[in-house]
């Protein structure tokens, strides 16, 4: 794979997740967010399995207010046509947003993740775009989401898409180990 494609050389489709994506998901995710470690070998199976049942739970809640978008890839396995599934993000209806006065809800985007071989192809920016449009449907005017400050490939992404940084939010746990801070960013959709 060319690490420096930015538009997807296969056809992409994107689809809401099934339950007999969760193995796949969870494998996605998990490696997106918490790249294996020797230092932490013996506490994967548990992080892989709390992913697992997080992602079971969303999906078996059947919420009006919650989608699971996966991108899939046509491949040939063992001469038999199948669908890779290669990237997921998640849309949900939150209910207040830390610097607002009011508890007006917004569309909430979270766990963007590509699989390590399909990165930089346009996958995420047709992830995103998913949302953007559910969001529309559900009447939003602007999408959230969240991003850590030493995440740069994340940030040019949302950048070149349209999202403005609108808050570094610090916790204490961020301060008192020396973690990234969260950043906060908004994209208008009118």
């Amino acid at each position: 794979m060319n690490p420096d494609l930015e538009t997807s050389c296969f056809p992409v489709t994107i689809r809401l997740a099934q339950q007999s994506d969760l193995r796949d998901l969870t494998n996605i995710i998990t490696h997106s967010f918490y790249p294996p470690q020797k230092s932490w070998r013996w506490t994967y199976p548990l992080l892989k399995f709390s992913i697992y049942e997080d992602l079971r739970h969303r999906l078996y809640s059947n919420s009006p207010e919650y989608f699971c978008f996966v991108a899939t890839i046509p491949v040939l396995e063992d001469q038999t046509p199948k669908n890779l599934l290669v990237g997921t993000v998640e849309i949900a209806i939150r209910s207040q947003l830390s610097f607002t006065k009011n508890d007006k809800a917004y569309a909430y985007i979270s766990n963007l993740a590509i699989h390590t071989d399909y990165r930089r192809q346009g996958i995420a920016r047709q992830l995103l775009n998913s949302c953007e449009k559910t969001a529309l449907e559900w009447g939003f005017e602007e999408i959230c989401l969240h991003v850590l400050e030493n995440n740069h490939p994340a940030q040019k992404l949302y950048r070149t898409n349209g999202y403005q940084l609108a808050q570094m939010e610090s916790t204490i746990i961020s301060w008192l180990f020396h973690r990234p801070q969260r950043c906060l960013l908004i994209k208008s959709l009118s």
